[in-house]
Parts: structure tokens; sequence; C-alpha cells
């Protein structure tokens, strides 16, 4: 029994010297487990917790983070470095975090490192690591790892499209069915669920597609489809709607689309200005060419002898010698013959 406890102080010895030598025993790093963050958003965090013995100090704390297929490469992967009383920064290969993230200073007796996320993107989806250096009670410089941690970028349900075929604005009776697709994005990948708008109660398709077999006026309305997915316990939610009109076959000949009308509306002012433009034209162009094919018609009054005559009478007045080269030919009375010319003969040989 002696032998048995005399060996087993000289390994409680060799455990106390190995520990104060290597360290591996004293000073300790970890890293926060199971992050999830949501794609664009803030609030995520890295922390790498410590602590160390007495006698030991802090000289350095390291993040590093490496792709999820390759391995850690210290050369290469150091976003980060936290040194006490000086101020926290980025490494060369943290820069693509520059302006993104916020960086908690230490000091000789934190336990604490943090790098806060203010705006998550998809490359932030890596394996993390932290490591401490620091010098133990023979001041020798010393460090030890973490495990590694992931963050996993997950997206809220969003962009919700629904699509419908055939791809009309009404359906009759001759339309065998209409089928409804419900697309959203997300990760994980989206849930869905159908509603119409009548009956927001009764769930009418847990999936993706809803069909209307029984293509009727009563299945007109409204159709709602809701994409939902689940992030750490939280139900996000986005919808869509899809108005379906159908019709009997004679209404449907007679009576338009309701986008329709509203496209006929929007049109039938322009045109009844245009035509009553036109009609008032080509009113005003008939009444013009009324007014002078009416003129045209009168008959041309001939100018009045008498006139003539006392022209020719002033002008022999005046000392002509020349005779007229014309005679003056009053209008010719009921029952004169020929002479009407013989008299106006007459009264220039008087003169």
């Amino acid at each position: 029994m002696g032998w048995e406890r005399f060996g087993a102080y000289i390994c409680l010895l060799q455990a106390i010297y190995i520990n104060r030598q290597i360290g591996s025993f004293a000073a300790k790093i970890s890293i926060n487990q199971n992050i999830t963050g949501l794609l664009g958003k803030k609030g995520t965090y890295i922390t790498c917790s410590f602590s160390l013995e007495k006698g030991e100090t802090i000289f350095s704390v390291q993040l590093m983070a490496e792709t999820i297929t390759e391995d850690f490469d210290k050369k290469n992967n150091i976003i980060a470095e936290f040194i006490p009383k000086k101020v926290a920064e980025l490494k060369s290969s943290g820069k693509y975090l520059d302006g993104r993230v916020a960086l908690t200073n230490i000091t000789n007796t934190s336990n604490k490192a943090t790098l806060k996320f203010h705006i998550l993107n998809w490359t932030d989806d890596k394996h993390y690591m932290c490591e401490l250096y620091y010098t133990n009670m023979e001041k020798t410089i010393r460090h030890v790892k973490s495990n590694t941690t992931r963050i996993l970028i997950k997206v809220p349900v969003r962009d919700v499209h629904i699509n419908k075929q055939p791809n009309q604005k009404q359906y009759d009776g001759k339309t065998d069915n209409i089928t409804l697709t419900c697309k959203a994005s997300g990760d994980p990948e989206p849930t869905y669920t159908w509603f119409k708008e009548s009956n927001n109660n009764t769930v009418i398709s847990g999936t993706n597609l809803y069909v209307i077999e029984d293509v009727t006026r009563n299945n007109s309305g409204l159709y709602i489809c809701e994409a939902h997915n689940i992030i750490k316990n939280v139900n996000y939610r986005q919808s869509n709607s899809v108005e379906i009109n159908i019709v009997d076959e004679m209404l449907l000949l007679r009576d338009p689309a309701p986008s329709s009308n509203s496209e006929h509306a929007a049109y039938a002012v322009p045109v009844i200005l245009v035509v009553a433009v036109v009609v008032l034209v080509l009113v005003f162009i008939v009444s013009i060419l009324t007014v002078i094919k009416h003129r045209s018609k009168r008959p041309t009054k001939e100018p009045d002898s008498r006139w003539h005559n006392m022209l020719g009478c002033f002008t022999n007045r005046h000392g002509s010698d020349e005779k007229p080269s014309y005679a003056v030919v009053d209008k010719k009375e009921p029952g004169d013959g020929s002479n009407g010319v013989q008299e106006n003969e007459n009264i220039f040989k008087n003169k």
C-alpha cells in the first residue's frame, strides 16, 4: 500500500510540472456554438470566452475563419485580433467585413472578445475558431485554441409569386381546369397553404399547387397563397393572391373582362372627341361648298347702256376726233326691231 501511494504522489507531481511547462491545463478558451443568423439582418455575433490562472497574462486573442470545404490555415485565416489596451482591428483576411462588423476592445482583466455583425451576408456562412495567446508564470508565451463553430445563414420567406395555367383574364366552362402554382424563396425551404378569400379559415391545399377542376362561376374569386418557414422557433410568413374570373359562355361573348372595361373607358372619351371634331369640320366644308355653288348659278347683270352713252358724250366733248370702235346697243324693248341701233347712230351724227 505504501508503494501505491508513493506512485500516485509521483504522478501528481509530474502533472503539476507538465501543467506549468505546457500550460495546456491552465488557460482555456471557447467559442459560442449553434450560431444562426438571418441574411441581411443584424444581431449575430461571435464571442471568444477565455479564462486564465493566477500569474498568467493575456497577450492577444485571434479570431479565425475558414470556408466550409477548407481546413484552417493559420497564415491566411486570421480575420480579427484583440490585444489588451489596443484597439481591436480587422486583419487583411478580414477586410471583407469592413463596415459590417463591430469589435470589442479588451483589457488585461477581460474574459471575452466579441465580433458583432451589423449586416449578415452569404459570405459569412463559414467555420470560426478562437485562439488565445498568453504568458505563463515563467513568462513564456503559450497558446490554446477553441473548438470550431459555424454561422448558419438563414433566409426568412420572401418573394411569393403565383402562376396560373392557362394564363387568361377570364375562363368559361370550356376550360378543363385551372392550375395555380405558388413559389417563394427562403432557407429553410418554405411550405405553402392555400385559402379562398370568402373563407380564410378553410385550407384548400397544403402544397404549392392548387387545381380548380370545376370551372364554374361559383369558383370565381380571390385565391390566396401563404408561404412560411420557421427559423429559431420563429414562424415567418408572406402571402400573395390571384383573382380568378369564371363566366358563362354567352356572357363571355357580350361582356369584356373587367380589365378590358377600364381599357375601353380610358379610350372612349378621346374617340368621341375626335369623331365630334371630324363631324363639325365636314359640316363646315359642306356649308361652304353649298354657298359657293349657289352664287355661281346667279345671272350676271349686264351694264346699263345709258351710262355708256353718257361716257361717249363726255369723250366727244373733249375734242376726240376718233370715232368709237364699238356701238353701244340698248336693250331691245318688246316690239322694237333693229331701231335701237339706228337711233344711236343718228345721235352721234347729230352731235
